[in-house]
């Protein structure tokens, strides 16, 4: 198996992937124990390869690089970014420690609407 993100490449034009390569780099340096791979196609980072739990999932639309909502061939602001994926990887991990008590309230909440 390849690497993802080359893999990922080479399913969008020049913007997008121009905005992956800034996304990616940023997301590695923001965290570098996360791997990649394209799960339901989206490229998907995550620690200890548990693609259950998430850490930043990419995808692109015709006019909007996803998870983001950035247009395409705008700016990537990096330090953004790498701001965001400590946030998003301790969320994660949040949920991995309280998942029971977690899940048992989002169901709690649903049976009361």
């Amino acid at each position: 198996m390849g690497d993802p993100l080359e893999e990922y490449l080479g399913t969008y034009d020049d913007a997008a992937g121009g905005m992956f390569v800034q996304l990616d780099a940023a997301i590695r340096q923001a965290a570098p124990e996360q791997d990649g791979a394209i799960k339901y196609r989206l490229l998907s980072y995550t620690v200890d390869r548990d693609r259950r739990h998430w850490v930043c999932p990419v995808n692109a639309t015709k006019s909007t690089l996803m998870t983001w909502d950035m247009p395409r061939d705008s700016e990537v602001d990096t330090a953004a970014e790498m701001g965001y994926v400590p946030i998003a990887l301790a969320t994660r991990n949040h949920f991995l420690a309280n998942a029971e008590e977690i899940s048992a309230e989002a169901r709690a909440r649903t049976r009361t609407r």
